[in-house]
């Protein structure tokens, strides 16, 4: 197993999702509240821009996983079914490219 596929299974097996969506969740509530406190409409955007910029940040999170599952590779699998669509396509790449009589 190369290292960036050691890293990415790694990362995989302390990966918690619903750590993540329960912590979202809780970051939303307190920045709410914090909102919902404020008096002054600078202090009231200057909060919703750093709760939009948290959720960003935990979206990705949930969505790609994490720091090691971002670096890491997932391992290769090769399907038999999509061989047929990548010979087209290196084909295809080789024509444009200039390579007339180019086989894959």
């Amino acid at each position: 197993m190369s290292l960036l596929g050691w890293m990415y299974h790694k990362g995989e097996k302390n990966f918690n999702k619903q750590k993540f969506i329960d912590q979202k969740e809780k970051k939303e509530k307190k920045f709410d509240r914090k909102i919902a406190k404020a008096k002054n409409p600078r202090k009231k955007d200057n909060l919703e821009f750093r709760k939009k910029k948290k959720q960003e940040s935990l979206d990705n999170k949930i969505e790609n996983g994490n720091l090691f599952m971002q670096w890491g590779d997932k391992t290769a699998v090769y399907d038999s079914a999509k061989l047929a669509i990548t010979v087209a396509k290196m084909n295809n790449y080789l024509f444009i490219k200039g390579y007339f009589n180019g086989k894959v």
